[in-house]
């Protein structure tokens, strides 16, 4: 026999898991990417600048070591990285959910928004409760090169 959930049956839901994303979900802050015209040789945007940085809640379920791998040029750091955005968090905090290429601060270093997935927790509703979005770490060549490209409005 299906089970038939009702608006207030959702809603319900959704109130609870606000409440559980409060206690586990901790501030990043996102640096969002504004766009610009495309490089017709590039097919990219070749002066990538962001907008001031804004702090929303997210969830981490792992910050795992950084994996050191010897390449021609040295060694070099990695680590995979997932992070978690509730959409009824940032309904209340009247955000937009971060998209590809914006970038996030975790632990003093900036990662850059890979892939960014819906993800269904807790029924079989279908509805889209959080985001997961994979992260790759983005290394300047020059330390202070990313807060110079913050954007501001004047």
């Amino acid at each position: 026999m299906p089970v038939i959930f009702g608006p207030k049956d959702i809603a319900f839901f959704q109130q609870k898991n606000k409440e559980i994303y409060k206690n586990y979900f901790m501030e990043v802050e996102v640096y969002e990417l504004v766009t610009e015209p495309f490089d017709k040789v590039y097919g990219e945007d070749s002066n990538k600048r962001y907008k001031e940085p804004y702090k929303i809640s997210a969830y981490i379920p792992s910050l795992p070591g950084w994996d050191e791998k010897l390449t021609r040029f040295g060694f070099d750091e990695s680590r995979e990285l997932f992070i978690f955005f509730s959409l009824d968090l940032l309904a209340l905090e009247n955000r937009e959910l971060p998209d590809v290429g914006d970038r996030v601060k975790i632990q003093n270093d900036f990662y850059t928004i890979m892939q960014s997935n819906p993800a269904d927790f807790g029924s079989n509703l279908q509805i889209p409760m959080t985001h997961a979005c994979k992260l790759e770490r983005y290394r300047p060549e020059n330390p202070k090169e990313f807060e110079g490209a913050v954007y501001k409005e004047y």
